[in-house]
Formats: structure tokens, C-alpha cells, sequence
């Protein structure tokens, strides 16, 4: 095992792999995993979540990534609806 930029990584069958893919599954194309409560070592499944690089960048355009996992998942609701009303 290693980290990288602070993310755990495991050895497996197809190489290297990230802690927080095996523990999320597959991710949908166009989006990313996160790490709710900010801290890449925490890759337990109820702390990530699988959300489009658009809601990435308008969670970080309006300040909204928290060191909280409840007030991170509100900030990803919030961009995902704002997203919808622009569009």
C-alpha cells in the first residue's frame, strides 16, 4: 500500500488502484468520487460520492466543500439544482 497526494492506493490483480474506487464501484463516465467530509483517507463508502465534474466546479466556484459530510451533501444538492434552474 502507498499514498499519493494523500489518497490510500492497493495493490490488486490489475495493479494499482485508488482505495476509494474499490470501495465506490464503478464510477459513471464524466464524473469523479469525493470525499465528503475532505479528507482523502477516509475512504469508507458512506463518506464518498460519485457527482459530475460540472457540480465539482460550482461546489468549488461557491465555497461549498466542508470538512462536515452533511453540510458537503447539501452544498452537492444545491449546485445539482442551481445547475437545473440555469440550464
Amino acid at each position: 500500500d502507498f499514498k499519493t497526494h494523500g489518497e490510500p492506493y492497493m495493490k490488486t490483480d490489475d495493479g494499482w488502484v485508488r482505495v476509494k474506487t474499490l470501495n465506490y464501484g464503478k464510477v459513471p463516465k464524466g464524473h469523479i468520487i469525493i470525499h465528503l467530509d475532505s479528507n482523502p483517507e477516509n475512504c469508507e463508502r458512506k463518506n464518498l460520492m460519485a457527482i459530475p465534474r460540472s457540480i465539482s466546479a460550482r461546489m468549488t466556484k461557491n465555497g461549498f466543500w466542508s470538512e462536515t459530510l452533511e453540510i458537503t451533501k447539501t452544498g452537492v444538492i444545491c449546485c445539482t439544482l442551481e445547475e437545473i434552474i440555469s440550464s
